[in-house]
């Protein structure tokens, strides 16, 4: 489904996102399109794709999904440089604290709503105007991986 693919990732770091940039480089996407908040975990993961051997150009932005402008600054980009943009991968999540609805802090929660509901859109809308024009495109979201049980 990759071989000549452009791809986004956004949320890049040490776990999931590095698996989802690195795999779809080796799958055969031409150009991977990496974001997060901290540029050591793009320069990490950029080097983690060029050294898994796949013939796949990296472009790397620093950004917070909750920023539209930055969402569209990444997409603006991706297609300025690859012409296209054939998936969206959100990864960007932010799970925060661990509480039970009776105790949880509302201000806290609005965070990670933000982050993981908002933020999502935001990337997505980003995007959507250059898969309308190309008549296709595939947007995949992933959320907070947390999760607690009882002991």
């Amino acid at each position: 489904m990759l071989p000549g693919k452009v791809v986004i990732v956004s949320g890049i770091g040490p776990g999931m996102g590095k698996h989802l940039a690195v795999g779809a480089a080796k799958e055969g996407a031409r150009g991977v399109v990496i974001t997060a908040r901290r540029q050591e975990n793009l320069d990490m993961v950029a080097q983690a794709v060029g050294e898994s051997g796949a013939d796949c150009e990296v472009l790397a932005y620093v950004n917070d999904i909750r920023d539209l402008e930055g969402c569209r600054r990444v997409a603006d980009g991706t297609v300025e440089r690859f012409g296209a943009i054939d998936a969206l991968i959100n990864n960007a999540n932010h799970h925060g604290p661990m509480h039970k609805a009776s105790e949880g802090d509302l201000d806290e929660w609005a965070v990670a709503f933000e982050g993981n509901v908002i933020g999502t859109m935001k990337m997505c809308r980003a995007v959507l105007g250059q898969m309308k024009k190309q008549g296709k495109g595939y947007i995949v979201n992933v959320n907070t991986m947390g999760s607690r049980s009882k002991p």
